[in-house]
């Protein structure tokens, strides 16, 4: 998947992974950080796979991707 990842490079992207993930994993985001290093991510503590994107801390990451995009 990493070509597919490469051409998306000039699109705004944030990673918000839940800090328990096991599918998306720290290392992977690291990956991904390397390959854009424009790439903004945010870890949700206590979180599994998919957080809710209800946590303060996923709303303060989106709202400083958000503001970034002006």
């Amino acid at each position: 998947m990493w070509p597919l990842f490469g051409m998306l490079s000039d699109i705004p992207m944030l990673v918000i992974r839940g800090e328990l993930s096991n599918t998306l994993t720290a290392e992977c985001v690291e990956q991904m950080q390397r390959r854009n290093p424009k790439l903004p991510a945010a870890t949700i503590p206590r979180r599994g796979h998919c957080p809710n994107l209800s946590e303060p801390e996923s709303a303060a990451a989106i709202d400083l991707f958000l503001a970034g995009l002006g």
